[in-house]
Protein backbone atom coordinates (compact mmCIF):
# COMPACT_ATOMS: atom_id res chain seq x y z
CA UNK A 1 0.00 0.00 0.00
CA UNK A 2 1.51 3.48 -1.01
CA UNK A 3 0.96 6.47 0.81
CA UNK A 4 1.43 9.83 -0.77
CA UNK A 5 3.51 12.12 1.74
CA UNK A 6 4.64 15.51 -0.15
CA UNK A 7 2.57 17.73 2.20
CA UNK A 8 1.93 17.73 6.18
CA UNK A 9 -1.63 17.28 5.13
CA UNK A 10 -0.91 14.21 3.80
CA UNK A 11 1.26 13.04 5.92
CA UNK A 12 -1.48 13.55 8.45
CA UNK A 13 -3.95 11.62 6.03
CA UNK A 14 -1.46 8.65 5.58
CA UNK A 15 -0.68 8.39 9.12
CA UNK A 16 -4.12 8.13 10.29
CA UNK A 17 -4.67 5.59 6.82
CA UNK A 18 -1.77 3.37 8.39
CA UNK A 19 -3.38 3.12 11.57
CA UNK A 20 -6.84 2.03 10.24
CA UNK A 21 -5.18 -0.49 8.10
CA UNK A 22 -3.28 -1.83 10.30
CA UNK A 23 -4.72 -5.31 10.72
CA UNK A 24 -4.66 -5.36 7.14
CA UNK A 25 -1.16 -4.40 6.67
CA UNK A 26 -0.28 -6.58 9.56
CA UNK A 27 -2.44 -9.22 10.29
CA UNK A 28 -2.54 -11.17 13.50
CA UNK A 29 0.96 -9.02 14.70
CA UNK A 30 -1.37 -6.05 14.72
CA UNK A 31 -4.29 -8.14 16.38
CA UNK A 32 -2.18 -9.48 19.19
CA UNK A 33 -0.91 -6.11 19.40
CA UNK A 34 -4.40 -4.66 20.03
CA UNK A 35 -5.53 -7.31 21.79
CA UNK A 36 -2.20 -6.79 24.75
CA UNK A 37 -3.97 -3.09 24.58
CA UNK A 38 -6.98 -4.14 25.12
CA UNK A 39 -6.18 -6.36 28.14
CA UNK A 40 -4.34 -3.72 29.87
CA UNK A 41 -7.36 -1.57 30.02
CA UNK A 42 -9.79 -4.60 31.37
CA UNK A 43 -7.70 -6.56 33.87
CA UNK A 44 -8.60 -4.67 36.68
CA UNK A 45 -11.44 -4.03 38.83
CA UNK A 46 -9.87 -1.92 41.63
CA UNK A 47 -6.90 -1.10 43.26
CA UNK A 48 -6.44 -0.88 46.77
CA UNK A 49 -4.79 3.31 47.75
CA UNK A 50 -1.54 1.88 49.16
CA UNK A 51 -0.94 0.51 45.85
CA UNK A 52 -1.24 3.72 44.16
CA UNK A 53 2.64 3.64 43.16
CA UNK A 54 1.53 0.47 40.87
CA UNK A 55 -1.36 2.50 39.24
CA UNK A 56 0.93 5.29 38.14
CA UNK A 57 3.40 2.66 36.48
CA UNK A 58 0.69 0.78 35.24
CA UNK A 59 -1.05 3.29 33.49
CA UNK A 60 2.62 4.53 31.85
CA UNK A 61 2.09 0.99 30.73
CA UNK A 62 -0.61 1.55 28.93
CA UNK A 63 0.20 5.03 27.70
CA UNK A 64 2.94 4.03 26.03
CA UNK A 65 2.76 0.38 24.71
CA UNK A 66 -0.76 2.00 23.10
CA UNK A 67 1.96 4.47 21.69
CA UNK A 68 4.27 2.06 20.47
CA UNK A 69 1.65 0.05 18.38
CA UNK A 70 0.52 3.14 16.52
CA UNK A 71 4.30 3.94 15.72
CA UNK A 72 5.34 0.87 14.78
CA UNK A 73 2.58 1.21 12.40
CA UNK A 74 3.17 4.47 11.13
CA UNK A 75 6.56 2.86 10.41
CA UNK A 76 8.24 5.10 12.61
CA UNK A 77 10.59 2.36 14.09
CA UNK A 78 13.30 4.74 16.69
CA UNK A 79 9.63 5.79 17.90
CA UNK A 80 8.30 2.89 18.80
CA UNK A 81 11.31 1.61 19.97
CA UNK A 82 11.47 4.23 22.64
CA UNK A 83 7.51 3.77 23.35
CA UNK A 84 8.76 0.03 24.08
CA UNK A 85 11.62 0.75 26.64
CA UNK A 86 9.21 3.28 28.72
CA UNK A 87 6.80 -0.15 28.95
CA UNK A 88 9.95 -2.24 30.41
CA UNK A 89 11.15 0.39 32.66
CA UNK A 90 7.70 0.81 34.08
CA UNK A 91 7.09 -2.35 34.05
CA UNK A 92 9.98 -3.35 36.04
CA UNK A 93 9.15 -0.26 38.75
CA UNK A 94 5.60 -1.25 38.50
CA UNK A 95 6.56 -5.11 39.78
CA UNK A 96 8.91 -3.48 42.40
CA UNK A 97 5.63 -1.24 43.62
CA UNK A 98 3.42 -4.28 44.20
CA UNK A 99 6.05 -5.21 47.11
CA UNK A 100 7.17 -1.80 48.12
CA UNK A 101 4.48 0.65 49.03
CA UNK A 102 6.21 3.16 51.21
CA UNK A 103 6.48 6.18 49.25
CA UNK A 104 10.07 6.57 50.49
CA UNK A 105 11.03 3.97 48.11
CA UNK A 106 9.84 5.96 45.22
CA UNK A 107 10.95 10.24 46.09
CA UNK A 108 13.05 11.64 48.85
CA UNK A 109 11.65 15.22 50.11
CA UNK A 110 15.26 17.03 51.05
CA UNK A 111 15.45 20.44 53.05
CA UNK A 112 16.81 21.96 50.06
CA UNK A 113 13.32 21.30 48.22
CA UNK A 114 11.15 22.95 50.54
Amino acid sequence: MEFKQDTIGDILTSEHEMVLHGEQNYGKFFTNAADANNLLGDFLKSIDCDRYFFSLFLSHIKKHLLLAQFSAVRLHHVEAGMNIRQVLEAGSWAAFAIANTEKEKFYRISNRDI
